[in-house]
């Protein structure tokens, strides 16, 4: 069941360091505002070197600005779904 208007989005944000070298960041749910804030609030926080996207349902404006920035500070997008890659190379 989707969720309802004025509900709040659900995300989860999951720091891997499996691999100090390269950590990576899971993202799973839905990347709005709020879920992109708290995205840009852990890359600044933890460096990663790649945010791995393959839970991501769906993404906004500010989801695909978080991204696009993150890519362009050298972070790798791992695994993002054609949906998301598309909206990822029109920016």
């Amino acid at each position: 069941m989707g969720r309802r208007d004025g509900e709040p989005a659900v995300i989860r944000l999951t720091l891997d360091t499996a691999d100090p070298r390269a950590p990576v960041v899971r993202v799973e749910g839905t990347l709005d505002a709020p879920g992109a804030a708290a995205l840009r609030q852990l890359l600044a926080d933890a460096r990663p070197a790649a945010v791995d996207l393959a839970g991501v349902g769906s993404i906004d404006e500010h989801g695909r600005a978080a991204l696009v920035a993150a890519r362009g500070e050298g972070v790798a997008l791992l695994a993002p779904s054609l949906f998301i890659r598309t909206l990822l190379e029109e920016a």
